[in-house]
């Protein structure tokens, strides 16, 4: 994770923290009387609107790696839908241990507040060093996509700059096409250093399609990786003979063709009108080169935008229609983010 991404986490959670932090501390204090008086006061008030509160936490506005950091924080578990159903939960058992609850719950704020207090040494070091990070925030009717070359797609020379570039330019130039944009519309709005990520701003049309071919390469990569992993298990074990190894490896290209197939149908699914010749070389182009990209081992993430606050009937209804057009988008973004975790926790594993 870069500087960028940290800071940006960091204003992210500082504007939850506060409310997160008051209702946490209206529920424990019913919930410690609870714990040492016979008679019970009602929870159904500061848990409704604590949870109420974790329901409208915005994960979709952070990136894959802003997101495994608050798990390593242990406080993704209590944000979003997930983490307000994981607190209705263990409030509902306090009829049965009052005491253990109130301390469950304890330790949650305690996270919470452990979470506010690092991030916000983190920033305040970065800035005492005089580092101010840019922030490449996309317009409000783009979607940030951040483009990572690591592992064999990394960027070490000029000679792999041109070729991740070119490689790129027909990734978006096949999709802008298959959804009548050209590849200029898809704007570059900067890059961080270190293991190299470029950061687009796209269309929801572009990046929903994107984000559905991005989601079915998981799936290829999820299928071929398992059949690699057990000739591994195999010739570790010195069960694996040269004939198996061919076979297997001849259904790791079987599964790779049909994934290729299946994505090309699913895609033409999509469209309101039939490709013509050029449209769909350059889509079949884009899939493939996104799959190579995918196995060498780099990675795309998308990033929802903030939403904009309404000051008026008609500014409400112009947010209104853009939250229309992120729908199916956002659909399209949480698929391809639950099958890239999918995949990871198998690599992990080799």
């Amino acid at each position: 994770m870069d500087a960028i991404e940290i800071q940006g986490l960091s204003d992210w959670y500082k504007a939850y923290f506060k409310g997160i932090r008051q209702r946490f501390d209206a529920l424990l204090n019913v919930l410690s009387t609870n714990a040492s008086q016979q008679v019970q006061q009602p929870v159904e008030e500061p848990l409704t609107n604590l949870v109420d509160f974790l329901k409208e936490i915005r994960l979709q506005e952070l990136s894959l790696e802003q997101l495994r950091l608050l798990e390593q924080m242990e406080v993704l578990e209590l944000f979003g839908p997930a983490g307000a159903e994981n607190v209705s939960q263990i409030v509902r058992t306090a009829s049965y241990d009052p005491a253990s609850v109130d301390q469950k719950i304890r330790v949650r704020l305690e996270r919470v507040n452990s979470a506010q207090e690092k991030l916000t040494n983190v920033s305040s070091a970065l800035k005492n060093l005089g580092f101010s990070p840019e922030s490449f925030d996309a317009p409000e009717d783009r979607i940030t996509i951040r483009v990572g070359f690591k592992r064999d797609a990394s960027i070490d020379n000029i000679k792999d700059w041109k070729s991740s570039a070119e490689d790129w330019y027909q990734i978006v130039r096949g999709v802008g096409l298959a959804v009548g944009e050209a590849p200029e519309d898809t704007k570059i709005l900067g890059a961080t250093k270190g293991s190299v990520i470029l950061i687009l701003g796209a269309t929801c049309a572009v990046t929903g399609l994107l984000a559905v071919i991005s989601r079915n390469i998981c799936g290829i990569a999820k299928d071929t990786l398992s059949v690699l992993s057990e000739i591994e298990n195999l010739r570790q074990k010195k069960m694996l003979t040269a004939t198996m190894e061919t076979e297997m490896k001849k259904l790791v290209d079987a599964k790779r063709e049909e994934g290729l197939k299946a994505i090309e149908h699913e895609v033409e699914q999509m469209m309101s009108a039939t490709l013509d010749g050029e449209k769909q070389t350059a889509l079949q182009k884009s899939i493939h080169k996104l799959l190579d990209f995918g196995e060498k081992g780099g990675d795309i993430d998308f990033v929802e935008p903030p939403e904009a606050p309404s000051d008026g009937p008609e500014e409400a209804s112009d947010v209104d229609q853009l939250a229309d057009k992120f729908s199916d988008v956002r659909r399209f973004i949480q698929e391809y983010q639950e099958l890239r975790e999918q995949l990871k926790q198998i690599e992990h594993k080799q």
